[in-house]
């Protein structure tokens, strides 16, 4: 509600301070109005440089023997990421575990000598399980819970 008298303006309860010329008011009002604005664009540039602080992260799940270790990631459009690293070596390996929109959650990783375990709620609230034994390619699915069972 914007109140106007001859002595005094207000706007939704706030005095307008009729002292000081129009002119500075305007002028206060418009470098607010820039900084709003270059905030906006270098926010906006920030989220375009780094795409993953723009988005909501998942979290990961990390397990470690005496001899690799393994990291477990929700990947791009619902995918499941594994990664693998043998120790006292700089380079990490790449897999999918499983395609788009099969993961809604961070998943949870069992690892050993012998084989990884990974479980995640898949699609319609699903609870997927995936395993793998050390040194093989490929993994094998298995639904646990079906439909409307699992919300992680």
């Amino acid at each position: 509600m914007i109140t106007i008298s001859p002595a005094s303006m207000s706007c939704r309860g706030r005095a307008i301070n009729q002292s000081q010329p129009a002119e500075d008011r305007t002028a206060k009002t418009s470098m607010k109005t820039k900084a709003l604005a270059m905030t906006a664009v270098a926010m906006t540039a920030a989220a375009l440089a780094f795409p993953a602080l723009a988005t909501p992260a998942s979290a990961v799940s990390l397990a470690h023997d005496s001899q690799s270790g393994v990291i477990a990631a929700e990947g791009p459009d619902h995918s499941l990421d594994f990664y693998w690293n043998i120790n006292g070596t700089p380079a990490w390996h790449a897999e999918q575990v499983a395609g788009p929109g099969t993961t809604y959650s961070a998943p949870s990783l069992v690892h050993d000598s012998q084989s990884t375990e990974i479980a995640a709620e898949g699609p319609d609230h699903s609870l997927d399980f995936y395993y793998n034994a050390n040194g093989t390619p490929g993994w094998g699915p298995a639904l646990v819970a079906g439909s409307g069972t699992t919300f992680a």
